[in-house]
């Protein structure tokens, strides 16, 4: 099992991390700050580009991480979880054997997901920059792949129960990162012809060329 965290926060990651009982081998950190977390922590893996790659971006290195080992689950973390007694050990008990996902109630705060999942889902849309709304594509896609999620829809999953809270993302109420709702919004209309709830096209941008599990780079620079 791989753990991913996209951190931008000194204080959280380090929170998180501190309240996390599993193998630092397991972590991987992807530090979303321009200068670099300072407070060293032992992890298996750190990626620092200084500058904010984005949550899908940063999903999208553990997905890469778990596709290129012989590991069979991703756990994605937010660094605003916090972790109970438990440690997080009840992410042992969903490592199962279904293809699809499994769920924990802090929304996608904390989620495990197996590499099966990813054959068929692809990756993260990174044009969702630098956070929200990309967990509202990746649901949506879902839908159209067949593929169970939490969303209410017939092929919902039930959340599993885990010893841990978040009580916010964090990094709009630090300061630490700027969001454009409305150009989110347009983006996510232009791909599937409307809002949550409103969607009317079955493939991006109504191209029948291009699979439900496309995603297009981004084209910052440096942001690879």
């Amino acid at each position: 099992m791989k753990i991913l965290i996209p951190a931008i926060s000194q204080e959280r990651i380090v929170t998180c991390l501190r309240t996390l009982r599993t193998n630092p081998k397991d972590i991987i950190v992807v530090d979303n700050s321009p200068n670099g977390l300072e407070r060293p922590f032992s992890v298996g893996r750190r990626v620092h580009r200084g500058m904010n790659l984005g949550v899908a971006h940063s999903w999208n290195i553990g997905v890469r991480a778990l596709m290129e080992s012989d590991d069979t689950h991703l756990a994605i973390c937010s660094q605003s979880v916090v972790f109970g007694r438990n440690g997080g050990r009840e992410l042992k008990e969903m490592l199962g054997d279904e293809w699809g996902a499994e769920y924990v109630g802090l929304g996608w705060h904390l989620n495990m997901f197996t590499r099966q999942f990813f054959e068929t889902f692809g990756f993260f849309d990174e044009n969702f920059h630098p956070a929200y709304m990309e967990d509202t594509d990746a649901l949506y896609r879902m839908g159209l792949l067949g593929m169970p999620s939490p969303r209410e829809n017939g092929r919902s999953r039930p959340y599993y129960t885990i010893d841990a809270t978040c009580p916010d993302a964090g990094a709009l109420k630090d300061g630490k990162a700027t969001v454009d709702f409305n150009e989110l919004e347009t983006y996510y209309t232009l791909k599937w012809g409307g809002l949550q709830g409103q969607e009317k096209f079955e493939r991006p941008f109504n191209n029948p060329e291009l699979p439900i599990n496309w995603w297009p780079r981004v084209t910052t620079a440096g942001a690879t």
